[in-house]
């Protein structure tokens, strides 16, 4: 093939350096000139057949280069610094938790329009728990080169997002179920549904207990591991995502065959 003879020496030129550093985004541009110009420099223009083998070649030497791609445990993994860091955030917001409870208990707590005191404090206390998890995502994924495997892929668009990054590495955030934090079960509300306790959302909380972690808080990551009241949590956040799932494949369904039926 004339037309990549030059970029043949490229390709080879890389792969001896084995990808060291960003040798691969160094040298790609002026690999792509050359293939360019070799094949500008051509005066029979190739057969459709032979550009296809020339571009299938060209795939097959990146191929060779990056030996695929894969996601590990160390690509997860930040440092000791950041992880103070993550720390010291999510503390600081937990006490200002605290700080807006006891200003709910005071009664000095400003109303939203249109919202009780209670439903003030609730939209309040989420709103804080969720820019925390925010916070600490921007933390742990700050920590992470750009180099990093998932970063690369989340960068790209192949599969993935930031809050995916965050709940990984530094916080997997507040737990919300009808688009509030985990509610305690009252007596109102055990004559609708069945919770199970009193007051409290798990055994493992005192009752009237309106903390972050009581409410479906989780602290911790995925890479460090969930308590077991935090696992509980997760799974009624999730659940509720999972059906969410299944009615609208259902529903988006049913609505396609009756598109295509009219």
């Amino acid at each position: 093939m004339l037309m990549l003879t030059g970029a043949h020496r490229e390709w080879r030129a890389l792969k001896r350096n084995h990808l060291q550093e960003d040798g691969l985004a160094r040298q790609w541009p002026r690999v792509v000139s050359q293939c360019r110009s070799s094949r500008a420099s051509d005066s029979s223009a190739p057969s459709e057949a032979s550009a296809h083998q020339a571009r299938r070649e060209v795939l097959s030497y990146i191929q060779k280069m990056v030996n695929q791609f894969s996601c590990g445990v160390a690509d997860i993994i930040a440092n000791d610094q950041t992880l103070l860091n993550v720390e010291k955030t999510l503390k600081q917001a937990k006490n200002e938790v605290r700080n807006i409870l006891a200003d709910a208990q005071r009664g000095k707590l400003e109303t939203q329009p249109g919202k009780t005191m209670y439903q003030s404090f609730e939209a309040r206390v989420n709103q804080r728990l969720n820019a925390a998890r925010e916070d600490a995502g921007n933390i742990g994924g700050s920590s992470l080169d750009e180099r990093n495997n998932i970063i690369s892929m989340v960068n790209a668009g192949s599969k993935g997002s930031p809050l995916n990054i965050a709940q990984i590495v530094a916080c997997v955030g507040q737990q919300n179920v009808e688009g509030a934090r985990i509610r305690l079960a009252g007596a109102k509300v055990l004559q609708d549904r069945l919770y199970g306790f009193n007051d409290r959302t798990l055994p493992h909380f005192t009752k009237d207990d309106y903390g972050a972690e009581a409410r479906g808080f989780v602290e911790n990551s995925y890479l460090a591991g969930l308590t077991p009241q935090e696992v509980w949590m997760h799974a009624m956040g999730g659940r509720e995502g999972v059906i969410d799932t299944a009615c609208k494949t259902s529903e988006t369904g049913c609505v396609g065959d009756e598109v295509s039926n009219e």
